[in-house]
């Protein structure tokens, strides 16, 4: 079976182009989370004629990772590429911050399968193999793959995923209002706490500070204290 056959193969296309959840006949990946977002599925359309397509973008922050393609003015390249980047930010802030495991799987009729620490994050598919006059959908999941690993040592996504992700950006402390400030500060043997607790995380502050407190601190995911500065 071809990706270029008629019928109901038309529909499993289409299907794949949206990155729907299927079942994906290769060892070690695991299903898609329930907790992830369900797009709506356009109607399937006819396979495109040469050069028929547009393409969509797909981010993560302000960074262009890599571009997925759909029938021109279906746009359904769109709403594939709105449903992985929401997959992929949910993704990033379970994985990163533990570091990414990207691996590529390939898939019958010369497609390919991203994935993230076990869990399928795009598919390649006719669409992509015909913009990149690419004969193995392997080739070009690679470079997806190094694109994003790339953009995992920029400074703004180290702050979004791994050194301030889960962290609320607002506590409050006996009625006094704190905001996130992104800084670290080092852990200096001053830091007390009577075990008072905001989304789960123990609040810190320094022994001797008098109310109302100038900052107080919590632990992140690599247990570097965090600074939260009081409100005006």
């Amino acid at each position: 079976m071809t990706f270029l056959r008629q019928g109901w193969h038309q529909a499993l296309a289409v299907g794949l182009s949206l990155g729907l959840t299927m079942p994906i006949l290769a060892q070690g990946l695991s299903p898609s989370s329930p907790s992830l977002p369900v797009m709506p599925v356009p109607e399937p359309l006819p396979i495109p004629a040469a050069g028929a397509l547009e393409g969509e973008t797909v981010h993560v922050l302000s960074y262009a990772l890599f571009t997925l393609y759909a029938p021109a003015g279906s746009g359904q390249a769109r709403v594939r590429a709105q449903m992985i980047e929401a997959r992929l930010d949910q993704l990033l802030r379970q994985y990163a911050a533990d570091g990414l495991q990207l691996k590529v799987i390939a898939t019958d009729d010369r497609g390919a399968v991203l994935a993230i620490n076990g869990h399928e994050l795009v598919t390649v598919t006719q669409y992509e193999l015909k913009a990149n006059g690419a004969s193995q959908g392997s080739s070009i999941a690679k470079k997806w793959a190094s694109s994003l690993r790339k953009v995992t040592n920029k400074g703004p996504f180290q702050d979004t995923y791994v050194t301030f992700v889960g962290l609320p950006p607002l506590i409050t402390v006996s009625g006094v209002n704190y905001e996130l400030s992104r800084r670290l500060t080092e852990d200096s043997g001053l830091f007390t706490t009577d075990g008072t607790r905001q989304d789960n995380q123990v609040i810190f502050w320094r022994d001797g500070d008098k109310s109302p407190l100038p900052e107080v601190y919590m632990l992140n995911h690599k247990r570097k204290f965090v600074v939260y500065n009081r409100q005006s």
